[in-house]
């Protein structure tokens, strides 16, 4: 009986760790899907007559979520491209954020992870918004990934810029965001990025 119970003791704690470990690893993955950067057309006029693309940067994140105290979204992946007055970025929400939402709603029914009912805006120093222009949806275990796009951000007039998530319906000039994060600062250095060339 010793025998089994010892057995039984190793194999949760071996199965614990396990979990633990994975989840750190996945606490910062982005599948490929999520990174790539999004085509428009805003972006392609952007780009030389040879397809030469334009110049593109990359700004680490200051700060990666939204709320240290309940976190509900993270970002990463953040490129500036000037020239085509555009900056992309990646959301990442998890499905207990999703449970949050209904919580806090007060929906009948958990919301889906590419519910139609979220709604993006960048909004700058100055208090412009800046809606979204393109953006696509993956998953992976647990977690939610949105690639943004957003057109029309001129970084040399805009001061830090803040990505305000909205859930159901909101008019995003008086309505606080369900959740809000710092994702630029003129001031913090940024890294040149190679964008894919086009044919």
């Amino acid at each position: 009986m010793g025998k089994i119970l010892k057995t039984v003791l190793v194999t949760g704690i071996f199965l614990f760790c396990g979990m633990f470990i994975l989840r750190i690893m996945l606490s910062d993955y982005y599948p490929a899907e999520a990174k790539g950067i999004l085509e428009n057309t805003v972006l392609s006029a952007a780009y030389g007559e040879d397809g030469t693309p334009p110049d593109a940067f990359l700004q680490d994140p200051v700060t990666p979520y939204d709320n240290k105290e309940r976190a509900h979204f993270f970002f990463n992946h953040f490129v500036l491209i000037p020239d085509a007055g555009q900056i992309q970025l990646t959301l990442r929400y998890n499905n207990s954020t999703l449970e949050d939402i209904k919580n806090d709603k007060g929906l009948d029914a958990l919301p889906a992870g590419d519910d139609e009912r979220f709604s993006y805006y960048l909004r700058d120093a100055n208090g412009k918004l800046y809606p979204l222009s393109d953006a696509n949806y993956c998953t992976f275990l647990i977690y939610n990934y949105r690639r943004l796009v957003f057109d029309n951000v001129d970084t040399s007039t805009t001061g830090m810029i803040y990505l305000d998530v909205y859930f159901g319906e909101c008019d995003p000039e008086k309505d606080p965001p369900y959740g809000s994060m710092l994702v630029y600062v003129p001031e913090k250095a940024v890294k040149n990025y190679a964008l894919p060339k086009i044919k």
